[in-house]
C-alpha cells in the first residue's frame, strides 16, 4: 500500500502530475507514522502540519517562492496577518505558493478534528492541487476522504510487523507467546499494541531479568482487549466521585471545555476545587493542561457517560452560556431541548453573528435551524441562507440551494437561484438546462430570462445570448442595465458593434440611474467605439466611465474602469498612462477580492512588458494567469491567455519556442472557435498560421491563413491581421515575394485603422524579407522613441547593425555537445568526455535549460537555491565557484561564461536538444529527457521538448510505425499520465506488429494511473475506441 502511495507522490516530485492522497483508518492505526515515513523518503520539499493549525500558521509554514503573482503576494500578506478571506481565494493563494515552490508536498494530519469549514477548504485545496503539476497534498483522517483524494485505508500491522514494533520498544527479543497474546488482542493496531506494551510492562506481565525478556500471561480478563477498554480501565481507576464527574463534564464539553472557567461552572466546582481535579487527572496521564492527553481519552469518557447525564451536562452548559448564545447553541442538540427552546437559541446566535458583521456565521446558524422547521419554512430559510453564503461558501450555497430547489411543488425563484449557483460553480450547461425546466408562474419568466442571459454570458455563448434576447422583445423595455450590458458586449464581441450602438444610446439616456449604471453605459460606449476603430472617441468614453466608477466607490467597479482606460491608452501608445492605471486597478481589484479580474489586470500589465521587450517577465505573468484560469474554467480569459503566450513566443523566438507557440496557438484557436467571437477567431487563426510556419508546416500554415482571410471577408475589422498571418504562411512556403506584399498590405491597413505600432511591426517583416536595413532604421527609431523596446529588439535581431555597436567577431563552431535526450553525457569531437561529478553535469544541464527558455543569464541566487539549498549562503557561493572552476578546467574557459548577475552556458557548448528543436530529427532521442538525472529545473524547456517529441511520433505513425513506437515509449516515460501519449504509443505498437507489447504496456499504465486516482478502460481496445 505504501508502495502505491510512494509511486503516486513520485508523480509529484517528477512534476508530472498533482496528487491529493488521503490516509485514513481508525484511531491509532499509524496514519501519522506512515505519513512521516513517506515524507522522509521524498527528494523534495515538504511540510507537515496539523489540519487544525490556524490559517496564518499554515501559510507561514509553507516554503515561500521568490516570485509570486502580485495578487497572491497581497493575499499572502493578509492571510499571515490573520485577516479573513473568501475560501476560494485562500485555496488559490495556497496553490500559488505551492506551485511556485514545486515540487512540494503538504501533509495535513488529523483532518477529523477540523471544523466543517476547514475540512471543506482542504477538499477544495485537493481539487486545485490535482490540477497543479508538482504539488502534492497528503491528508490523514479517521474518516474516508471524498473525491478528488486518492484514498488509502491503512491496514492493521501483520504479526511480524507487530512483533518488530514491540521488540523495538523492548530493545531485544520478546517471548513468542507474549507477542501472540498481544497480537490476538490488539489486532495489529499500532496504538493499541503500544498501549498494551506499556500496560503489560507496568503490570509485570512482560519483565526482564537484565539478560532477556520473560512473559507471564495475565489471569483471565483482567486486562482490556482493545485500547478503548484500556482507556476505560484507566478511567475506572479514578473511581466514582468528584474527579470522575468532572472528567465526564470535560468530555461532554469538548472544545468548549478548553475554557477552564466554563468547565468549573458546569461541573459545579470552585477554582480551587477544579485545580485539584486537574492535578489528579494530569497525574493519571489523562490531561495536559486542560486538554486530553490523547483524544481517545475524551472519546471513551464521553461514550461511557450515561445518556441522561450527557443531556444534563449539556443543559447546564446552555444555562451557563445564556449570555453567549453562539456558544450555548452548540449544545442545543446534546441538551435535547424542545423545539420551542432551540429555535430562540439559534435565532439569538444568528443575531449575535449579524451584530458583529459575520454574515456567513449568521447564515450557518440558519442552516442549523433547518432541522427544527416545517417543510415550507425550511425551504424558505434554506434559500435565504444560500443567498447569504453565496459569496462566502459556494459549496454550502450549492447544498442549500439544492434543498430549496427540491420543494414540491418546486419554487420557481429557488430554481432560478439554483441555476445561478450552478453557473458560478462552472456547471453552466446544467444551469441552462435547469432554467429551461422552471415552471411558468407570474413574474418568473423575466427573472428566468435575465438569469439565462447571465449564464450564457458566463459561458461565452455570445450568439445564443443574442438569440435569447431577440426572442423576448416583451422584456426589452424593462431590461436592467446589466442585462443590456451583456447584450451589448456580445454584439461587440461578434463584430456587430454598430448594432450595439442603439442600445448603448438607450443606456446613456438613462440619466436618472446611479453611478454604477452610468459607468456601465459609458464603458460600453468605449468598447463599441474602439471596436469600430474610433480609438480617441473610445478613450474619451472610458475616461467618462472611470469618473462615474469613482463616484460609485466600489473597488471592483473602479478596477474595471481603470483597466479599460489602460487598454485604450496602450492602443494609443500612451504606455506610462496605461501602466499607471493598471497598477491602480490592481490595488482596487485586490480590495474587491476578485481573483479572476485581478489576474486579467496582471495580463494587461504583461502585455506592456511584451511591448517593452521584457519577454521573460511577461511569460512568467502569463503562465501564472493561465493556472488561475484553468482552475476556474473561464472560457474567454483562457483563450486570450493561450494566444498571448503564443504571440509572445512568436516574437521572442527562444530555442524552445516552436512547440510551445504551436501548443498555445492550437489551444487558443480551439477555444476561439467555441466562443465564436470574430476578433478572437482571427487572432487564433493568425497565431496558429505563424506557429505552423515556425514549425515548418507550410501547408498547415497556408490553410489557416486562408481561413482567416475568408473570415476577414465577413468581418473587415480583421483584415489587417489576416494579411499578416498570410505573410508568415507564404514565407514558410517559399513564396517570398507574395509574403512581402502581404506584410505591406497588413501595414497599410493597420495604419488606416490608426494602429501605428502594428503598422510599423508589419512593415518591419517586409523590410526583413527585402533585406532593407535602411527602411528598417526609421522604424527602429520610432519604436525606441515610444518605449516600444520589443519592436526595437526585433529590428535589431533582423538588422544587427542597428544596435550601433561594434559587431563581435564570429564564434568558431561549438566544440562541445551536451546530450540530454536520454542519459546526459558530454561529447567533444564525437568522442565521449569522461565526466567527474554529478553536480557539475547538473549545472551544465541547468544552464542549458535556461538558454532553451530564452534566459540571457542565470542569477547566482537561483543557482544557490537549486543546488545548495541547505548550505549557508557564503559557503554555497564558494561551492558554486569551485564547481564552475572545475568545469572550466575540464571543458575550457568558454564552456561557462560569467554575466553581470551570474552565469550562462557558453557558445562553445551546443546540445542535442537544440538540434532536435531546430531540425525535428527524432533520431537524436536515445531515452527520456535527462534520464537518471532528474526532471529538470525550467518547466518550459521540458514542455517544449515533450511537445516536439509528440509531434515527431504523430508524423512517423503513418510512415515508420516501429520508430514511432520507440519514440512513443520515450514520450510515455516522460508523460506517463497523458492519454494522448498513451494512445499514440499503443497505436504505434499495434501498427508495427507488436500487439502483445501494447497489451502489456496498457496493463502497466492502468496500474500506475490507478495509484493517483485516474481510471482507464479495462482493455486497450476499449481505450482506443473511446472518444479522445
Amino acid at each position: 500500500m505504501t508502495l502505491g502511495i510512494g509511486r503516486a507522490l513520485r508523480a509529484v516530485t517528477s512534476r508530472r502530475a498533482g496528487v491529493a492522497v488521503g490516509l485514513w483508518g481508525e484511531p491509532g492505526i499509524g496514519k501519522s507514522h506512515a505519513a512521516a515515513e513517506l515524507l522522509r523518503e521524498l527528494p523534495c520539499a515538504h511540510r507537515s502540519l496539523r489540519a487544525i493549525c490556524p490559517l496564518p500558521g499554515v501559510v507561514a509554514a509553507l516554503p515561500h517562492p521568490h516570485r509570486l503573482p502580485g495578487w497572491a503576494g497581497r493575499s499572502l500578506e493578509r492571510l499571515l496577518a490573520g485577516e479573513s478571506a473568501d475560501p476560494a481565494l485562500v485555496v488559490d493563494t495556497l496553490v500559488a505558493i505551492l506551485t511556485g515552490s514545486a515540487p512540494v508536498v503538504l501533509h495535513l494530519d488529523d483532518l477529523h478534528e477540523a471544523s466543517p469549514e476547514r475540512a471543506a477548504l482542504v477538499v477544495a485545496l485537493a481539487g486545485a492541487v490535482t490540477r497543479s503539476r508538482g504539488v502534492g497534498l497528503l491528508v490523514g483522517s479517521r474518516q474516508a476522504l471524498p473525491e478528488p483524494f486518492v484514498v488509502y485505508r491503512l491496514p492493521p500491522l501483520g504479526r511480524e510487523e507487530s512483533a518488530h514494533l514491540l521488540e523495538g520498544q523492548a530493545h531485544g527479543r520478546l517471548p513468542p507467546e507474549g507477542l501472540a497474546w498481544v497480537y490476538a488482542r490488539a489486532r495489529g493496531n499500532p496504538l493499541f499494541t503500544l498501549e498494551f506494551w506499556r500496560y503489560l510492562t507496568r503490570q509485570g506481565h512482560f519483565w526482564s531479568d537484565g539478560r532477556r525478556w520473560h512473559w507471564r500471561a495475565p489471569p483471565g480478563d483482567t486486562t482490556p482487549a482493545s485500547v478503548d477498554a484500556i482507556v476505560a480501565q484507566t478511567l475506572a481507576d479514578l473511581g466514582e466521585g468528584v474527579v470522575r464527574e468532572a472528567l465526564r463534564v470535560r468530555a461532554v464539553l469538548g472544545e468548549a471545555g478548553d475554557d477552564g472557567a466554563l468547565w468549573g461552572r458546569v461541573a459545579g466546582l470552585t477554582p480551587t476545587e477544579l485545580a485539584r481535579v486537574r492535578a489528579r487527572l494530569q497525574a493519571h496521564g489523562l490531561l495536559q493542561d486542560t486538554h486530553f492527553a490523547h483524544p481517545l481519552f475524551g472519546e471513551v469518557a464521553r461514550a461511557q457517560t450515561p445518556p441522561q447525564v450527557r443531556r444534563e451536562i449539556a443543559r447546564r452548559a446552555v444555562r451557563e452560556l445564556k449570555d453567549d448564545p453562539g456558544r450555548a447553541a452548540g449544545f442545543a442538540e446534546a441538551a435535547e431541548l424542545e423545539t420551542a427552546q432551540v429555535r430562540p437559541l439559534l435565532e439569538a446566535a444568528r443575531r449575535q453573528a449579524e451584530a458583529r458583521g459575520d454574515r456567513a456565521g449568521a447564515a450557518r446558524w440558519l442552516v442549523r435551524l433547518l432541522a427544527y422547521l416545517e417543510t415550507p419554512e425550511r425551504m424558505r430559510v434554506a434559500l435565504q441562507a444560500a443567498r447569504d453564503l453565496l459569496l462566502f461558501d459556494l459549496g454550502q450555497a450549492d447544498t442549500l440551494s439544492g434543498i430549496a430547489a427540491s420543494a414540491t411543488p418546486p419554487d420557481p425563484q429557488a430554481l432560478i437561484f439554483r441555476a445561478e449557483v450552478l453557473a458560478r460553480l462552472g456547471q453552466t450547461g446544467d444551469a441552462e438546462a435547469l432554467l429551461n425546466k422552471v415552471p411558468d408562474a407570474p413574474g418568473v419568466a423575466e427573472a428566468r430570462w435575465r438569469t439565462l442571459i447571465f449564464v450564457r454570458h458566463l459561458r461565452g455563448r455570445r450568439g445564443d445570448l443574442l438569440a435569447l434576447y431577440a426572442a423576448h422583445p416583451e422584456f426589452h423595455a424593462a431590461a436592467d442595465t446589466f442585462t443590456l450590458s451583456h447584450v451589448c458586449f456580445a454584439l461587440s464581441s461578434l463584430g456587430r458593434a454598430a448594432e450595439a450602438e442603439p442600445l448603448v444610446e438607450r443606456l446613456l439616456a438613462r440619466e436618472h440611474e446611479g453611478a454604477r449604471e452610468r459607468n456601465v453605459a459609458w464603458n460600453l460606449r468605449g468598447i463599441t467605439s474602439t471596436r469600430q476603430g474610433r480609438l480617441e472617441e473610445g478613450a474619451a468614453a472610458f475616461r467618462q466611465a472611470l469618473r462615474y466608477a469613482r463616484g460609485d466607490g466600489s473597488p471592483g467597479v473602479i478596477a474595471q474602469a481603470l483597466r479599460n482606460h489602460a487598454l485604450a491608452c496602450r492602443r494609443l501608445g500612451q504606455l506610462e498612462e496605461a501602466r499607471k492605471s493598471l497598477r491602480e486597478a490592481l490595488d482596487h481589484s485586490a480590495q474587491a477580492g476578485n481573483l479572476r479580474f485581478y489576474t486579467q489586470v496582471q495580463d494587461s500589465l504583461a502585455r506592456l512588458l511584451v511591448d517593452e521587450g521584457q519577454w521573460r517577465e511577461a511569460e512568467a505573468r502569463f503562465e501564472g494567469s493561465g493556472a488561475v484560469y484553468a482552475r476556474h474554467d473561464l472560457l474567454s480569459p483562457r483563450c486570450e491567455n493561450h494566444l498571448d503566450l503564443a504571440s509572445l513566443y512568436l516574437d521572442w523566438q527562444p530555442a524552445a519556442g516552436p512547440p510551445l507557440a504551436r501548443r498555445h496557438a492550437q489551444a487558443g484557436l480551439t477555444l476561439a472557435r467555441e466562443i465564436g467571437a470574430p476578433n478572437l477567431l482571427a487572432w487564433g487563426l493568425t497565431c496558429a498560421a505563424r506557429a505552423e510556419a515556425w514549425n515548418r508546416d507550410a501547408a498547415g500554415a497556408l490553410a489557416l491563413a486562408e481561413e482567416c482571410r475568408a473570415l476577414a471577408g465577413q468581418h473587415p475589422d480583421e483584415t489587417a491581421r489576416s494579411w499578416y498571418g498570410l505573410g508568415a504562411a507564404l514565407e514558410a512556403a517559399g513564396r517570398t515575394g507574395e509574403a512581402c506584399r502581404a506584410y505591406l498590405t497588413a501595414s497599410e491597413v493597420y495604419a488606416q485603422e490608426g494602429d501605428a505600432a502594428l503598422a510599423q511591426r508589419s512593415g518591419l517583416e517586409a523590410d526583413r524579407l527585402r533585406d532593407d536595413g535602411e527602411a528598417a532604421r526609421p522604424r527602429h527609431a520610432w519604436f525606441r522613441a515610444r518605449g516600444l523596446l520589443g519592436g526595437a529588439r526585433l529590428a535589431e535581431r533582423y538588422f544587427p547593425a542597428l544596435t550601433q555597436e561594434e559587431t563581435a567577431p564570429g564564434h568558431p563552431a561549438p566544440r562541445l555537445l551536451l546530450r540530454v535526450l536520454g542519459r546526459p553525457a558530454l561529447e567533444q569531437g564525437g568522442q565521449p568526455v569522461a565526466g567527474r561529478g554529478r553536480k557539475r553535469l547538473e549545472l551544465l544541464c541547468y544552464l542549458l535549460e535556461a538558454r532553451l527558455s530564452g534566459q540571457a543569464e542565470v542569477r547566482v541566487l537561483h543557482l544557490l537555491d537549486a543546488f545548495y539549498p541547505h548550505e549557508a549562503e557564503v559557503q554555497a557561493k564558494l561551492t558554486l565557484r569551485q564547481h564552475i572552476y572545475l568545469i572550466r578546467g575540464q571543458l575550457g574557459a568558454d564552456s561557462v561564461c560569467s554575466t553581470p548577475g551570474g552565469y550562462r552556458l557558453g557558445d562553445d557548448v551546443t546540445s542535442d536538444a537544440e538540434g532536435f528543436l531546430a531540425s525535428g530529427d527524432a533520431a537524436l532521442w536515445r531515452g527520456p529527457y535527462l534520464e537518471g538525472l532528474g526532471e529538470g529545473w525550467h518547466p518550459q524547456a521540458r514542455e517544449a521538448l515533450t511537445l516536439a517529441l509528440r509531434a515527431g511520433v504523430e508524423r512517423r505513425a503513418g510512415t515508420d510505425a516501429r520508430e514511432a513506437a520507440r519514440l512513443g515509449a520515450i514520450l510515455l516515460e516522460m508523460e506517463p499520465y497523458d492519454p494522448a501519449a498513451l494512445r499514440l504509443t499503443l497505436e504505434a505498437l499495434r501498427g508495427s506488429g507488436q500487439p502483445r507489447a501494447a497489451t502489456a504496456l496498457y496493463a502497466r499504465q492502468r496500474t500506475e494511473w490507478a495509484e493517483i486516482g485516474l481510471t482507464l478502460p479495462p482493455t486497450p481496445e476499449a481505450f482506443l475506441t473511446a472518444p479522445p
